[in-house]
């Protein structure tokens, strides 16, 4: 590696320091040490010497939490804990990229609100906000964010951006194993592994295989997990938004492999997330893909477990035995599997 030399503001350590103890980085960058996700003349050598932009993915939690920091009258360290993260961004050029979060947001609006715009707006103005005072509020020496000007925006044109598609692609795909996951939580009386073998041989009868789905199911069959959201004791409505917000779970998964899978080098993708339970899928999912036999996992899934998902390579490329073929209908196939699992878990 060549030697180069990189300037850093002298709170560097200090805004590193609080990122480690807010724990909050996912990812599948080539470092030496996990601590090498810390390290700002990292980006900025793959940067400068070879052309690799890394982009920052949050959820909808850490970009509420960047806007609360200037909106909110009381300063709390989870605010400044989310400006230390965009101070982060500045001095090694990454790109914050508030995208997922800002769909997710417009997902649970009935309406599309003028709000949801503005906050969007005054992102953009906290993320071209003065580093150096930026940094004195995450540190805790001030509770004052001072803003630069509000960049031009047309308004119109930016909601008929945000709202022009009516899912994301793959949204219903995801739900639809979501709702699956959650029938076999609450309404299947097999032991707790071996409803993630019902899963992958479901996956395999009847619909797709995910990489995402498969680690989601392990995180929440092998051990008592805040995953499941879904409360069969609770109102419709509130039965509903917990699907919702699984699905988000899974979304911002498979979205984090899908940007690692189809990358072409010139660009990295980092997550972050003060979610437990979501890191932890995460982490299983960056671990199998690196290692598909699921050997790593031996201590807490038993050995059918671990042949049934190592086996998913192969079972992905066998067509006997399926109900899904190619030339059918996938959107009506897809729409009748989601209809007959809503009705089981009352939320159609």
């Amino acid at each position: 590696m060549d030697h180069v030399a990189f300037k850093f503001p002298d709170y560097t350590m200090l805004i590193i320091d609080q990122l480690r103890q807010s724990d909050w980085f996912a990812n599948c960058l080539q470092v030496d040490t996990d601590d090498d996700i810390y390290n700002p003349a990292l980006y900025l050598y793959h940067n400068q010497i070879n052309g690799v932009a890394y982009h920052l993915i949050f959820d909808l939690n850490i970009y509420q939490y960047v806007l609360s920091a200037y909106k909110k009258a009381d300063k709390k360290q989870i605010h400044r804990d989310a400006i230390a993260l965009m101070v982060f961004c500045k001095f090694t050029d990454i790109l914050v990229d508030p995208t997922f979060a800002i769909y997710e947001k417009i997902n649970y609006e009935n309406d599309f609100s003028d709000e949801i715009l503005d906050d969007l707006i005054l992102f953009r103005q906290l993320d071209n906000a003065d580093m150096d005072q930026f940094s004195q509020f995450a540190l805790g020496h001030t509770d004052l964010i001072a803003l630069p000007a509000p960049p031009e925006t047309d308004k119109g044109q930016l909601r008929h951006e945000l709202t022009k598609y009516h899912r994301l692609k793959k949204w219903d795909t995801l739900y639809l194993i979501v709702l699956k996951i959650t029938y076999l939580c609450h309404c299947d009386s097999a032991p707790t592994h071996q409803k993630v073998q019902k899963l992958l041989d479901w996956c395999h009868e009847y619909f797709l295989f995910s990489l995402a789905a498969t680690s989601f199911a392990i995180s929440l069959f092998a051990a008592s997990s805040s995953l499941m959201k879904y409360k069969p004791a609770a109102s419709q409505q509130d039965r509903k938004k917990a699907l919702l917000n699984m699905t988000w779970d899974l979304f911002y998964v498979d979205k984090f492999f899908e940007k690692w899978v189809a990358k072409d080098g010139s660009v990295e993708s980092i997550y972050a997330t003060n979610d437990g339970p979501l890191k932890d899928v995460l982490h299983r999912a960056i671990s199998l893909q690196l290692q598909p036999d699921a050997l790593q996992f031996v201590e807490e899934l038993p050995d059918t477990l671990i042949t049934v998902i190592a086996a998913i390579p192969e079972r992905m490329a066998v067509e006997k035995g399926r109900k899904l073929r190619k030339g059918m209908d996938f959107k009506t196939y897809r729409d009748a599997l989601i209809s007959e699992l809503e009705l089981s878990l009352h939320v159609r």
